[in-house]
């Protein structure tokens, strides 16, 4: 994958979050935010090429952050046109839609992790970022059964932590994909790959022959 790539989707990601949580508001912020992260995950999935994404073409991973991409976006556009109320959702968290997101990122980071072309101390931190995720809305759902209804104020630090975990994440993810860039095995320079999946076949069968 190419080191400008990297660096698009980084950026992307990154971006996404003070769209979300730092501007004023604005008709189509979140829209705007969703298409931010959407693209930066569609540029580790496609790279011009899909033979040279992220999972180097790799079917599984790369559909499912292909899926998690557009299911991220469908879910934004509905959201928009008022046809998906986060209102009727407890605190307006988690609803039945975001255990599909959850499902497909596991997929994901599953998929991440076992990419071994990609650096060891980097590549299962995608899944460390859903876990700090999931328990943070484990630990709103917890204080959400266990607090009487009248009482809102214990519920003040859980959501302050859920929504920085939730800002925060997007950019941790940015940060990482700038650091594979220049870090990661299949980049060089401006984006020459140093592997291929044809060419590791290929070594295979010379092996073999000799």
């Amino acid at each position: 994958m190419s080191k400008n790539s990297y660096l698009w989707a980084g950026s992307m990601l990154a971006a996404s979050s003070p769209v979300e949580f730092a501007l004023p508001a604005f008709p189509g912020r979140s829209l705007l935010s969703a298409i931010l992260y959407a693209g930066g995950l569609a540029v580790l999935a496609l790279n011009g090429r899909v033979a040279q994404n992220l999972f180097r073409g790799r079917r599984l991973g790369t559909i499912a952050l292909f899926v998690l991409a557009g299911w991220i976006l469908a879910l934004s556009i509905v959201q928009t046109m008022g046809l998906l109320d986060r209102a009727t959702v407890p605190l307006g968290l988690v609803s039945p839609l975001d255990l599909v997101t959850l499902a497909i990122s596991l997929v994901v980071v599953v998929q991440i992790g076992r990419a071994t072309h990609l650096p060891a101390r980097w590549r299962w931190a995608p899944a460390w970022a859903l876990l700090a995720q999931a328990v943070v809305t484990i630990a709103v759902l917890v204080a959400l059964v266990s607090v009487p209804p009248d009482m809102s104020t214990p519920f003040l630090p859980v959501t302050a932590l859920s929504t920085f975990v939730r800002a925060a994440v997007p950019i941790f993810l940015g940060f990482l994909a700038v650091v594979l860039a220049f870090t990661s095995s299949s980049t060089v320079g401006g984006g020459t790959e140093v592997w291929s999946e044809s060419a590791e076949r290929s070594t295979d069968i010379g092996r073999s022959q000799s």
